[in-house]
């Protein structure tokens, strides 16, 4: 699997959504030519695809609840023929138990192989308290952040 080019972009506030940050990071790489594949994280056909560029094809899911970790990724593969990128989207559950329903997004990053990036949404962040990364989280992406000032604070911030 490891000619796809694929990364997971996950939330790590339980009362966050990542489907800005998606929008506009597919956005941003649709208008450059690059033809990006979304997937869900879990097998829930209640979420909108408005949230996706119109232009390319809508979302696709995987779950590592419902299905064993050889369909996902025969599905993974299947999905991105036609794609120059795969996105995997999803909530980091931390601390949460096997016992929850719907696959865990921890549990899909390690069986694809997906670097991680982190959605952290700048108005809900406690500086004091920062959100706890998942081990194996590559990177972050701040949404929501109001200025270039609260940009750079922010991330002095969370780097140390």
């Amino acid at each position: 699997m490891d000619h796809l080019p694929r990364i997971a972009l996950g939330t790590v506030q339980d009362d966050s959504d990542q489907h800005w940050m998606a929008w506009a990071l597919i956005n941003v790489l649709e208008q450059v030519g690059v033809q990006v594949q979304p997937f869900l994280a879990q097998s829930r056909f209640c979420c909108p695809n408005s949230s996706f560029s119109p232009h390319g094809p809508g979302p696709r899911h995987l779950d590592s609840w419902l299905m064993p970790q050889q369909l996902c990724g025969e599905l993974f593969v299947h999905g991105t023929q036609a794609a120059d990128l795969a996105v995997v989207m999803g909530q980091y559950s931390g601390d949460a138990t096997d016992d929850e329903c719907g696959g865990r997004f921890e549990t899909l990053c390690q069986w694809l192989e997906l670097p991680q990036l982190a959605v952290i949404d700048a108005t809900k962040l406690n500086v004091c308290v920062p959100p706890i990364l998942p081990s194996g989280v590559d990177g972050l992406l701040l949404n929501h952040v109001r200025s270039v000032e609260e940009m750079c604070r922010l991330q002095a911030e969370l780097e140390s």
